[in-house]
């Protein structure tokens, strides 16, 4: 089974964009005519592999390229299925601004000021 993620563009100029970017930043995508089961978008459409589309997502919100759609693919044998991500932007966005790092270091913060009060009150007792 292949999985691959796809990026249907607006505009052949995003779409060029996109993939000039991604050979500089050598992401291994490729662009290619847009699957006639989409049949949306100016015609081409981002094509890379799974495991490697949320670096290419990254790359698109960092340099604000606009795009019609994110896909998900999956051919097994002749048979290929495709899936519209309607909420995959949102997931990028949040983890971008930082939020998800931001609250492990205020775990952490509390945690180790947890560890620090009960120290005191055990009079140095825990990490003797």
């Amino acid at each position: 089974m292949v999985e691959e993620g796809l990026v249907v563009f607006n505009s052949t100029h995003d779409s060029i964009k996109a993939d000039n970017i991604c050979l500089e930043r050598e992401l291994g995508a490729s662009l290619i005519p847009t699957h006639p089961s989409i049949g949306v978008g100016c015609g081409f459409m981002l094509k890379t592999a799974w495991d490697n589309f949320d670096n290419v997502v990254r790359m698109l919100e960092d340099e604000k390229i606009e795009y019609r759609g994110l896909y998900y693919s999956r051919k097994a044998g002749i048979k290929r299925i495709i899936t519209e991500l309607k909420d995959y932007k949102l997931k990028i966005k949040f983890l971008d601004r930082g939020y998800y790092r931001e609250s492990l270091k205020s775990i952490f913060v509390k945690f180790s000021l947890i560890i620090s009060i009960l120290n005191i009150m055990c009079k140095g007792e825990l990490y003797e």
